[in-house]
């Protein structure tokens, strides 16, 4: 990871590839002629992006450009916390070995190209550490981890429409050890996703030029490609 964003910030050229001409640049654009902030909620395709949308909005007032390097970099320190992340979830005693890595492999193994595209390695990245410390942070009971927890499913949602399915497990978590924790929680947190996910597809369109979100459940091998 280090060898990569010493290439990118020493060779890399600050042109938009994909999506970050249609959604970065376009945000950007619509804030500036004063459309209002709930521009980074927008829709993009099946997405909210509002983490992917936040980083370029924020150079560009702070910095007069967008700098495509600087959302690949907050995509990097979302990679770097993950490895952290699933080091800590592991046993003491396979936290020196190739454990991390033997778990982070799968995740990231077909994203190897958004290591270098602005917009997806924000994207991507975000979406696997929100979602996980969404769920992990319920193995503490305390009021803080359970807000925590909502905060990461909110931003794992506005990252990327799959980040919703963070909720279900999480429910699953509480609603199994409902005797072991403080009771409100689940109720609680049962309202938040049901908030989270109306919310989310309050004035939802179908893009049409991309298949269905639940086409995988209709066609399961979909999800293979």
């Amino acid at each position: 990871i280090a060898t990569s964003l010493f290439l990118v910030i020493r060779f890399a050229t600050n042109v938009p590839i994909h999506d970050d001409f249609g959604q970065q640049f376009n945000t950007v654009q619509r804030v500036l002629d004063g459309q209002g902030a709930e521009l980074l909620f927008r829709q993009h395709n099946e997405h909210r992006l509002l983490t992917t949308n936040i980083i370029p909005v924020s150079t560009f007032l702070l910095f007069g450009w967008i700098d495509m390097r600087a959302s690949i970099f907050v995509g990097w320190v979302f990679l770097l916390l993950l490895f952290v992340q699933l080091t800590r979830l592991l046993p003491e005693s396979d936290r020196r070995s190739f454990g991390p890595l033997l778990i982070a492999l799968p995740l990231f193994a077909p994203f190897g190209f958004n290591l270098i595209w602005a917009g997806g390695s924000l994207q991507y990245f975000a979406v696997i550490f929100l979602g996980i410390a969404a769920i992990s942070t319920l193995r503490h009971t305390s009021p803080f981890a359970f807000t925590l927890s909502c905060m990461s499913a909110f931003l794992s949602a506005f990252s990327m429409i799959s980040g919703l399915l963070a909720t279900i497990p999480a429910l699953a978590f509480l609603w199994i050890n409902f005797k072991q924790r403080p009771r409100w929680q689940p109720i609680v947190y049962t309202l938040f996703a049901k908030l989270l996910w109306a919310g989310y597809m309050y004035g939802y369109t179908k893009p049409g030029h991309h298949p269905s979100p639940t086409i995988s459940f209709h066609h399961p091998l979909f999800a293979l490609k």
